[in-house]
């Protein structure tokens, strides 16, 4: 997932994706609704830590303009199932795939924060050059572009 392909390599996209922020209601009646991203400062937001990020830094957008945002992390994992469970549990703040919270934000069960900022996150393919003629290979990548062809809407 994101934007950056690099080396010699081949990518196709799968799929758009970005990542919202999102919270239990338990959470937010207890700690406030941030308004604006300085209020993340004051809030306990729960950090994935992926591959290549920065810990306690999310980069998030509005408009077409990223804005980084340094956040506290009294919890981290490197696993989106445990932080989707904290976040679940009223622990905090959550950067996640629009995809995996989109049954929880439609049920009630979590709610998007500041709806107007998102992370870029798009789904793509990448395989070095050498092998992009391989039939096992696309056969792959038609599988996967037909799975997250069938993904919620992004709202």
């Amino acid at each position: 997932m994101g934007n950056v392909i690099k080396g010699k390599n081949i990518a196709r996209k799968l799929a758009n994706n970005y990542r919202i922020l999102c919270a239990s209601p338990a959470y937010l009646q207890k700690h406030g609704i941030p308004t604006k991203l300085e209020d993340l400062e004051n809030h306990n937001c729960l950090f994935i830590q992926e591959k290549n990020a920065y810990f306690g830094l999310w980069n998030l957008e509005r408009q077409g303009v990223t804005y980084p945002v340094r956040i506290k992390s009294h919890l981290s994992t490197n696993c989106g199932t445990v932080a989707m469970q904290w976040s679940l549990d009223a622990q905090g703040i959550m950067l996640r795939s629009w995809w995996d919270v989109y049954s929880h934000i439609k049920d009630g069960s979590l709610i998007n924060v500041l709806p107007d900022y998102k992370q870029s996150a798009n789904i793509w393919a990448v395989y070095p050059e050498r092998i992009s003629e391989s039939e096992k290979m696309n056969k792959c990548i038609e599988f996967l572009s037909e799975y997250f062809s069938k993904l919620p809407e992004q709202g």
